[in-house]
Formats: structure tokens, C-alpha cells, sequence
């Protein structure tokens, strides 16, 4: 009897430890975000988070979790449970130590539809379970390599955010699809790398590049070679964001309840670097075409018009890594080719930053690459030097030349290289389309600025985001060997 009051008196005092956290979402809080704190207590190794909500339509409610302010986890509208411990967290959520720290549920409201009113209650239970910290991720040093072609993935998903399979089911889609990296791009949380990091030992030919996709109210962007949470949650986050690339995702996607915030809305960060010129949820919703009004290829070419040097990329923008090509949405059917001068983190940012890059849209693993002179794609050249164009692997196939967003050339392919002249009095980005026997696009290049010498220009001419004329880029030449097929996975 004196076991049995005493276990349930501890079972009074552990239940008393819990917190609950009430409120209600009206149509004044949309597109808003709420922060509730509270204090962990001394001796806890795990908060457990559960999260109800009156089924009220037009109102949806994302959460996360702050530590002293900062981002410990976002998982938005996919998980109503999660917990945060020593040793383990649910994905989406950084493991760590919990006890005495001043911790916040943050509710993030995309959308609360006039008229809409919802209750919610959060329940903050603590526990005391025995636990330890995790390993340390293995250290993984890539062996070196070559400069070369690098074909991966920049923009995709696992449980770690709205996902629907877990990481190493990405990978194996990965590694199957034949690609030299990948970038699980979860939504305002960087969980997944500390999974990553244990799982690099047994894909030893896969870069893991570390990505997080800042999703806010007004526009979606991937940060590429950032280890640290982005602020999305300031108004101000661009101006507060850790190093790292910063690519614009599908900006032409319309914004509303289904997907609010998917366009881009607000103005272009002076940081942005990239722009995802093609996602492959997008060619899905468009039935399968890539061309259509929600494209971000006119987008971009209006951006180019303006002087601004934004570098294309693609990506799949996958949810489910069992899906299979050629579904749009699956692992390496959207692909970013981009010249590498080793197998590493650090030089695929350093190629991708340069511009010398392509996309790759479906069909075998073709190859384009386009100089001026000794200049790369992503490079600037003197108005009228000649241009050379190389793809492998495209029988059929047209090579399209933009320039301003109209065809200036088109050009059958051919087994050798192409070469078109540029008028002398053109100037600005001109850049590849290269279509298939159908008419499809398959391939697409990034620009070559043509720009007068500084002495000639008189302030006119295409400029650089912030000003200024763009820098050489350095990278491959006109005088290496033109890439063969099987030169995509050096």
C-alpha cells in the first residue's frame, strides 16, 4: 500500500510539472506569427510537445519551437506531436540539452480566412528518462578528385519537414538516379544534417550539400552551405541571414490557400545569388509542361532585362522519394549540372556562385556547355567574340540562343561544336535553350554577359544586383576538351 500511494503521488507531482498553453486564431492574425514561452526545468532530458486545434476550415497554423529566441525546430502544419531531447528529436527538430532553458512555441498563421475563428491547446510535458548525448557524427574526408561535371539536386524534402519517406530514402533515390550530390532543402529547420552527417560513411560518392528552405509568407528561398537556422520568422531576414547561397524558389507559383506564400512577393534580396528557373512540382501541377504561365523561365528573363545577375538552377522540389522518372517531381528527372574544381562542398558552391552551371530536364544524361572566347557560361565577354556550343547525347535537337527573352539564333545540333557570331552592338546575358526532337525543352544554359569595355560604356549596360559591372568568373575554357558523356560523374 505504501509503494502504491507513493508511486502515485510522484505520478501527481510529474503531471503537475506539465504546462498547457491555450489561445484562439481570428482573421487579425493572418499571416502572422505567435510565441508562447516557457521555462524547461532543472533535471529534464525531453519536452514533449501535443497540439490540438478546432477543425475550423480557412485557418491553418504551423509550429515550431525557439530556443532563447532562436529556431530549434519547425515542422509546420505536418506534425501535431513532436518531442525535443538529450539524445533524440523528432525530425525537424534539433536533439540537444533541454533543462533550464527558456524555450517558446512558436505558431506560425499562413493563412486565417475573414470570418474563421479556431481554439487551440498546446500540452508541454517533461520528462526525466535516462539519456545520453548523441555520437558525434563520423568525419567523412572525400577523396579527391579532378575538376569536373557534377549532376545533383538542389531542392527536396524528407519527414524532417513535409515529406513523406525519410532521408536515406532520398539518397537511395540519389544514388540510384546516378547523381553526384544532393540538398535536402527542409522547410525553416536544419534537423536533417546532424541524420546526414551519420549517414555520409555509406554514400561515400554523394555530396550532401547542407540546404534549408526559408518559407515565409511573401516567398520561398533555399539557403545552400549554411549550417544555421535562417531567421524567417524577422521581417528582416534577408538582411540577417548566415553565409550561404541564397536561391529565389519557383517565384511565378500563384500564392493562396493552398500553397500561400509559394510566389515570390516581396523585393529581391541583394543576397540572392540564384533563382530556381525550373521546379519540378511546378511542370507536375502544369500537367507535365514546363513552358506554361506559372514557369519561372519568363521570370528570370525579365529579371536579366533589368541588369540583374541572377544564376539559374532546377530542382525537383521532391516529397516523396519513392516516386520514379519520368514524373516530374522525382529525384534526377529536374537536374543541376554545374563544373566543379573538386568533388566538394565548398567548390559546387563555388561553381554554382560562379554561374557555370546548366539545368537538365528529363531524358539521358546530356551534356551542354557554352563559352565565349575563354569565357564560361556565368562569365562576361567582349561584345562580338564568337561563341562555341558542345551537347552530347541530343540527337535531334535545336539550339536555341536568348537573348532579352527572344530566339536570336537557332541552331541545328550537330556531332561537333557550334558557333554563332554575335552581333557587335549587342549587349547583356545571352544564354542556351535546347530543345528535343518534340520541341521540348531538355536543356538549359546559364548566360554569358556581353559587355562593353568600362572605358566605352558610359554607364550604360547591364549591371550587376548592386551595381557595377559583373567580374570575370574563373572556370573552365574554350581551350579544354568539349565534355563527353560520360564525364558527368568525374
Amino acid at each position: 500500500m505504501r509503494a502504491l500511494l507513493l508511486a502515485m503521488l510522484l505520478g501527481t507531482a510529474a503531471a503537475a510539472q506539465n504546462i498547457q498553453l491555450t489561445g484562439t486564431i481570428t482573421a487579425a492574425d493572418h499571416q502572422s506569427y505567435q510565441t508562447h514561452a516557457f521555462d524547461v526545468p532543472p533535471g529534464v532530458t525531453r519536452v514533449d510537445v501535443t497540439f490540438t486545434r478546432t477543425p475550423e476550415a480557412g485557418i491553418t497554423i504551423d509550429l515550431g519551437m525557439l530556443e532563447d529566441g532562436r529556431p530549434r525546430g519547425w515542422s509546420g502544419s505536418n506534425k501535431q506531436r513532436f518531442s525535443i531531447g538529450l539524445a533524440e528529436a523528432t525530425p525537424s527538430y534539433t536533439p540537444g540539452p533541454v533543462a533550464g532553458r527558456r524555450m517558446a512555441l512558436a505558431l506560425g498563421i499562413p493563412n486565417a480566412r475573414s470570418g474563421s475563428t479556431a481554439s487551440w491547446t498546446a500540452t508541454i510535458g517533461f520528462s526525466r528518462d535516462p539519456a545520453t548525448p548523441p555520437p558525434p557524427p563520423p568525419v567523412v574526408n572525400p577523396a579527391p578528385s579532378a575538376p569536373g561535371w557534377l549532376r545533383g539536386e538542389l531542392h527536396a524534402h524528407s519527414t524532417h519537414s513535409d515529406g513523406a519517406r525519410p532521408i536515406e530514402a532520398s539518397l537511395q533515390a540519389a544514388r540510384a538516379a546516378g547523381l553526384d550530390f544532393i540538398s535536402l532543402t527542409e522547410h525553416n529547420t536544419v534537423s536533417q544534417l546532424q541524420a546526414l552527417a551519420h549517414l555520409q560513411p555509406e554514400y561515400p560518392s554523394l555530396i550532401l550539400l547542407p540546404g534549408q528552405e526559408i518559407t515565409t509568407f511573401n516567398g520561398h528561398a533555399n539557403l545552400f552551405g549554411s549550417t544555421t537556422p535562417a531567421p524567417f520568422m524577422a521581417r528582416d531576414w534577408p538582411q540577417t541571414l548566415p553565409p550561404g547561397l541564397l536561391s529565389i524558389n519557383h517565384p511565378a507559383l500563384p500564392s493562396g490557400e493552398i500553397c500561400m506564400g509559394c510566389g515570390w512577393t516581396q523585393p529581391i534580396p541583394e543576397r540572392a545569388t540564384l533563382v530556381e528557373a525550373v521546379n519540378g512540382s511546378a511542370i507536375a501541377a502544369a500537367g507535365g509542361l514546363v513552358e506554361t504561365p506559372i514557369s519561372a523561365l519568363p521570370w528570370w528573363d525579365a529579371q536579366l532585362a533589368t541588369g540583374k545577375r541572377l544564376i539559374a538552377i532546377g530542382g525537383s522540389d521532391n516529397h516523396d522519394a519513392s516516386l520514379a522518372p519520368p514524373d516530374p517531381r522525382a529525384i534526377g528527372h529536374v537536374t543541376t549540372i554545374v563544373w566543379a574544381e573538386a568533388r566538394t562542398p565548398a567548390a559546387l558552391l563555388k561553381g554554382l556562385e560562379a554561374g557555370h552551371a546548366f539545368i537538365q530536364i528529363g531524358g539521358p544524361a546530356r551534356m551542354l556547355d557554352m563559352t565565349a572566347g575563354a569565357a564560361p557560361m556565368g562569365s562576361t565577354a567582349s561584345p562580338g567574340t564568337p561563341l562555341r556550343i558542345t551537347v552530347t547525347d541530343c540527337n535531334g535537337c535545336n539550339a536555341e540562343l536568348i537573348h532579352q527573352a527572344k530566339v536570336i539564333a537557332t541552331l541545328p545540333i550537330t556531332d561537333g561544336p557550334l558557333n554563332f557570331t554575335p552581333p557587335e552592338n549587342l549587349t547583356g546575358p545571352i544564354r542556351a535553350h535546347i530543345r528535343d526532337s518534340r520541341g521540348q525543352l531538355t536543356l538549359i544554359g546559364n548566360p554569358i554577359w556581353y559587355h562593353l569595355p568600362s572605358r566605352l560604356r558610359g554607364g550604360t549596360g547591364a549591371k550587376r544586383q548592386g551595381g557595377g559591372p559583373a567580374p570575370a568568373r574563373k572556370g573552365p575554357t574554350a581551350s579544354r576538351p568539349a565534355p563527353a558523356a560520360d564525364q558527368s560523374h568525374p
